[in-house]
Formats: structure tokens, C-alpha cells, sequence
């Protein structure tokens, strides 16, 4: 039979056990306090600075006014780096690329008037009928839509008349007149009122076209890499005897380039100004009968021969005549 100190002893818990629970009982007790902590950022969001984590007194302006220093120069020193990089790729002239009208290594041959300017259905296909004068009616408003725009009288010399541009020098030299008018230039494909109230041609299935090019800013037609060879003389005839003439071709039309040997260079280079006037010539086309046709005209001058995807500089146009 166990004693009473036996009896104390075995009821008495270990040192080990006593332990246990001292330590089970701290981690109680923070996991308690954290929930509590955490619970009270929740409502109350984290703590706003003051201020006090930073330095105060001269030190901490200096050490504020020096990282701020830093920056800015950081940041100078980047502007000026790129600023550096845009003016080394600069050019003494801008430089174009692609076609179409302003912009464009090399301009386009185009021609007037282009169904597809107010319908894109025709697909560019000239169809009419010289019998009905409704079948080429939109075709004299083209006609009238350019006259009044482009080549409207103005008080501004003759192309014929001036010295030209000097290497195609961005000057007001290159607004003249072309004479539009002229039937000693265009005979009877001049662009006047009373030719377009005829129907240029189309009533009498002879149908001028105009020929010209895109616009492109600055470009002037280089006949020679010689610059020399761009100067002008003091007599006016310079840009009038440097042309640019165009070679069209036919299986089943009788052509005539008007005038013969194409446009002078007296109204290039282009620069947008106020009164320029786009040069051009006409295609009379004769022998023109029922059925479908096709025309293909392109510049002879050598440095224009070919776009900058290196496609052919041609105009293509297609006529379908019935009765």
C-alpha cells in the first residue's frame, strides 16, 4: 500500500510537463497579441509617417536638396543625350519615302480626269458614250473642278517668261503660270470654259487627258547628277529647254502628246505656296471605237523611270466606248 509522499508524488505533475504548458502558454499569449496588432492595422490602416525616421536640421536639407540635385541632372543628362541623337540624323533637306500626293521619293504619274475621284465603282475605267453628253457629264465637272481650283486666272507670270529655280532652290520662282489656256500649247485640248462646255473632245470621240504628277515637296526632276548642268541663264529659256517628256502607247489608238515635247521644269520645285500652279500636257487620242482600250503613259526621264518599290512610273488608262 503506497505512503502518503508517494501518493503526492505521483499526483504531483513532472518539471517536464510543467515546462510544456509555461511554453504553450507564451505562445498563446503571442499569438493573441499579434491577432489583436493585426486587427487593429486592419481598422485602422498602416501608421502615417511623421517625419521622425528622417534627419532634421541642416544635414537632413543638404542630404534632401543633393538627392533632388541628382535627379535633375539624371535627367538632363538624358534630354540632352537624346536631343543629340535627333540632330546628328538631321538632313540639309527632308526626306521623303513612299508615293502619293505631298510625300514621296519620286512622284507619280497620274491622270485627269480619273473617274475614281468621284466614283470608286468604275475602277478607274473611262466609259462613256460620245452620242450622250450624261454618259461624260461627270467627267467635264472633273474637268471644271480643276480649271476653277488649280488654274484659275491670277496675277503671276508665265512658266514660258521666267528664268526658273536655280537647283531647285526653295524660291516663289516656281509659282507661274502655266497657261492652261494656251492653244498654241494644247490646241484643242486647252483647258478653257468654252472647251469643257464642247466636252473636251469626248463628243467627238477624241478625248483629251491630262497628264501630270503627284505633288511631292521640293522635289525638282534631275536631268544630270551635274549640278552645273541645273543652272539658269539669264535669258529665260533654262527651265523652258530642260523638259520632262512621255512616252504613251497604244495597240488600237492614234496618240498625240500636246505639246509635243512635254512640260518644262519652270514650276518645279513644289513648296505648297499660294498660286502654284501643277504642271501638265494632254493626250488627244483619235481612233477611238467601240469597245474596250488601254493606254499606257510613262515619264522618259531616266531618274523617275521607276517608283522607290522599284514598280514601273506608269498611268494606265482604260477607256470602254459604246454607242
Amino acid at each position: 500500500m503506497a505512503t502518503a509522499s508517494e501518493r503526492k508524488a505521483l499526483l504531483a505533475p513532472s518539471s517536464a510537463e510543467a515546462v510544456n504548458r509555461n511554453s504553450l502558454s507564451a505562445e498563446d499569449s503571442h499569438d493573441k497579441d499579434f491577432k489583436e496588432a493585426f486587427d487593429e492595422l486592419s481598422l485602422e490602416g498602416p501608421k502615417k509617417s511623421d517625419g521622425s525616421e528622417f534627419k532634421k536640421g541642416i544635414k537632413g536639407w543638404m542630404m534632401s536638396i543633393f538627392y533632388l540635385l541628382i535627379i535633375f541632372i539624371c535627367d538632363a543628362a538624358i534630354s540632352v543625350l537624346i536631343m543629340y541623337l535627333l540632330l546628328i540624323q538631321m538632313r540639309e533637306r527632308p526626306y521623303y519615302f513612299g508615293k502619293g500626293t505631298h510625300v514621296g521619293g519620286t512622284p507619280h504619274v497620274v491622270f485627269e480626269p480619273n473617274p475614281t475621284r468621284y466614283d470608286v465603282v468604275t475602277r478607274g475605267v473611262i466609259k462613256f458614250s460620245p452620242a450622250d453628253p450624261r454618259t461624260y457629264q461627270n467627267l467635264m465637272i472633273r474637268y471644271k473642278k480643276i480649271l476653277r481650283e488649280e488654274y484659275s486666272p491670277k496675277k503671276i507670270a508665265n512658266c514660258s517668261s521666267i528664268v526658273g529655280v536655280l537647283n531647285g532652290a526653295p524660291t516663289n520662282e516656281s509659282v507661274c503660270s502655266v497657261e492652261s489656256n494656251s492653244y498654241e500649247e494644247f490646241g484643242d485640248c486647252a483647258l478653257t470654259r468654252e472647251n469643257i462646255k464642247r466636252g473636251m473632245g469626248f463628243s467627238r470621240a477624241e478625248p483629251c487627258i491630262m497628264l501630270r504628277f503627284s505633288k511631292v515637296f521640293g522635289w525638282f526632276p534631275s536631268h544630270s547628277e551635274d549640278s552645273d548642268s541645273r543652272r539658269c541663264s539669264s535669258d529665260g529659256s533654262c527651265c523652258n529647254k530642260k523638259r520632262i517628256s512621255f512616252s504613251c502607247s497604244s495597240s488600237t489608238l492614234d496618240l498625240k502628246l500636246l505639246p509635243s515635247d512635254g512640260m518644262s521644269t519652270c514650276a518645279f520645285p513644289f513648296w505648297n505656296k499660294d498660286g502654284y500652279e501643277q504642271p501638265f500636257v494632254m493626250l488627244k487620242l483619235s481612233n477611238l471605237t467601240n469597245g474596250k482600250h488601254e493606254v499606257r503613259c510613262k515619264p522618259t526621264l531616266k531618274s523617275i523611270e521607276r517608283m522607290d518599290d522599284d514598280t514601273q512610273n506608269v498611268a494606265r488608262i482604260k477607256f470602254e466606248v459604246f454607242s
